[in-house]
């Protein structure tokens, strides 16, 4: 029986040997591509790693030259903002500073001309009057010496100087003839010296006088009322014949024209006896002899002979002003403080 049996459990025991060793042969199997599995996980882990480490190094060189460049970017906008408003309060600065430097150049002329108004008295105001005179004389001087050496340059030629006329209008036809009207008026009579000078200081008062200007040429007011205005007024300082050829222009209606009418009468009596009016504005009356010298000054300095025509001005602060036809020679002191007004600003 053991015969039958052993070989039997001999060839089960090499069977289950064989199916043992061939289980074990397809375990190593197993575990050598495991492990080759395993290696392999392990280097794609490595590369992966590897990969992730190089991302991540860009990442932060990509972030640093994000960020340099942001910050440049930033620094570069900073800088021209503040450049901005560096120009802009340098604006703001020179604009306030000029504003500021106007104000004081116009408080110190108005404080210049309040000492000046304080200070200036009468001989004060003579000394600037005869300093006016002499300067002018001296400049008279120099161009009467300067015609003269272009006449001699001109010797056999013959210049005559026409002014410009405006455009003949109606208006400057009814003061030609309201004008040429009262100088035939005034050199019949015999007086035309003294009714052109008389006119002339009128027509300044009327100038001047608002309430005056405005009685006179209120057509509301009957033409006898203002009449006896004029009578009023010039009765007991002017001639008849000055009186009466005021009250017959206003009686008119003619008296916003007085002043042209009474300008344009004087200059043709001046012309009359080939002179120039000049008419000077004084804070003081002048005497005979300054008048006399300002006229000599005035006549070498326009190339004509000189009538002075003197207005007391007490709004003149200081010296002379004069204008002779559309030429003005100003001597003031306010002008002179004027000027330095405008050249502080």
């Amino acid at each position: 029986m053991a015969k039958v049996a052993l070989p039997g459990i001999r060839k089960a025991m090499q069977g289950r040997s064989d199916k043992i060793r061939s289980s074990l042969d397809e375990a190593e199997r197993t575990r050598e591509e495991a492990q080759a599995i395993l290696v392999d996980y392990q280097r794609q882990l490595a590369d992966a790693k590897g990969e992730a480490g190089r991302i991540i190094d860009d990442a932060r060189q990509t972030a640093e030259s994000v960020k340099r460049d942001l910050m440049a970017r930033a620094e570069a906008e900073a800088d021209e903002q503040r450049r901005r408003n560096a120009e802009q309060i340098a604006a703001e600065r020179d604009r306030v500073m000029s504003e500021l430097q106007g104000q004081v150049a116009v408080l110190a002329v108005e404080m210049a001309e309040r000492v000046v108004e304080a200070s200036l008295d009468r001989e004060a105001s003579l000394r600037l009057i005869e300093d006016y005179i002499n300067h002018r004389g001296r400049q008279g001087q120099r161009e009467g010496q300067r015609r003269r050496r272009r006449r001699r340059r001109r010797v056999g030629r013959r210049r005559r100087r026409v002014g410009r006329r405006r455009p003949v209008m109606d208006a400057d036809e009814r003061i030609d003839g309201y004008a040429a009207a009262m100088f035939e008026v005034a050199r019949v009579e015999g007086s035309l010296d003294e009714v052109e000078d008389e006119l002339f200081r009128f027509a300044r008062v009327l100038e001047s006088n608002d309430e005056l200007r405005n009685a006179l040429t209120d057509e509301a007011v009957p033409a006898e009322r203002r009449r006896g205005i004029v009578a009023e007024l010039l009765g007991p300082r002017a001639s008849p014949v000055t009186t009466n050829l005021v009250a017959l222009v206003v009686s008119a209606g003619r008296a916003r024209q007085l002043p042209a009418i009474i300008d344009k009468m004087v200059r043709r009596a001046a012309s009359e006896h080939r002179r120039a009016v000049a008419e000077v504005r004084s804070a003081i009356p002048l005497d005979a002899d300054q008048e006399a010298r300002l006229a000599n000054a005035l006549a070498n300095a326009t190339g004509k002979e000189v009538e002075v025509k003197v207005i007391v001005d007490p709004s003149v602060l200081g010296g002379l002003v004069a204008q002779v036809g559309d030429t003005v020679i100003d001597g003031t002191i306010k002008t002179r403080l004027e000027q330095l007004r405008e050249t502080i600003r």
